[in-house]
């Protein structure tokens, strides 16, 4: 699995302790089109102290 550190735009929900519970989210691919991506499952999530929140999503293509 190849990782990635770029900006996107997500759209979630938050439990009342601010836990994100990403919904989707969106990127800028490499030839400036925007790439959205349903999340099915979070892999791995914990709190950073200089980001606020990491989490961690895999993509799974069909195909």
């Amino acid at each position: 699995m190849r990782i990635v550190n770029q900006p996107i735009q997500m759209i979630a929900w938050f439990k009342e302790d601010g836990t994100a519970h990403p919904m989707k989210f969106r990127y800028q691919s490499t030839d400036d089109m925007w790439e959205n991506v349903k999340v099915e499952r979070i892999l791995l999530q914990e709190k950073s102290r200089f980001v606020g929140i990491g989490i961690s999503m895999s993509k799974q293509c069909k195909g």
